[in-house]
């Protein structure tokens, strides 16, 4: 996933209003559990009228992302202090 993240850095470096490396560095960093760096590239790519269903899907997918992500760290704090 790391590897992905990247080499879509590397396309938008060249060329800053490429859709497709857009989407798939934000999925990729939804992978990563780089959350609130997707959730940027998502917003970016939601300027676009045509990938509003694309970007409300992949929304939601980061909404349970970050579900998970404080379950997570909620019983990670809890066997702390137990």
């Amino acid at each position: 996933m790391y590897e992905a993240a990247e080499t879509a850095s590397e396309v938008l470096s060249r060329d800053p209003e490429n859709e497709k490396a857009l989407y798939r560095r934000a999925r990729a960093r939804i992978g990563c559990w780089q959350l609130d760096e997707a959730e940027e590239d998502l917003k970016k790519l939601a300027k676009t009228p045509k990938n509003e269903s694309l970007v409300q899907a992949e929304m939601a997918i980061l909404a349970q992302k970050r579900i998970e992500l404080a379950d997570s760290k909620k019983k990670t704090y809890l066997k702390m202090f137990k």
